[in-house]
């Protein structure tokens, strides 16, 4: 099974995907600029659940101006 599918099974059991949003923090510099700092979550809209077992940080990029 590929990650990406787990959530999705999760969320059609917990009131449906439909109910469920992405969220975050905007990007952040890193502290020497050698990239972005992308962090998010997924939260149910109506129970306000939030699902812990996928979030991704992700360190890379370039830099935002």
């Amino acid at each position: 099974m590929r990650r990406q599918l787990v959530p999705q099974k999760y969320f059609e059991a917990h009131g449906g995907a439909q109910q469920w949003g992405k969220y975050g923090p905007p990007r952040l510099n890193t502290p020497a600029r050698e990239g972005t700092i992308d962090v998010h979550f997924y939260k149910n809209e109506v129970t306000e659940e939030i699902y812990y077992y996928d979030y991704k940080i992700k360190l890379g990029g370039g830099a935002r101006k």
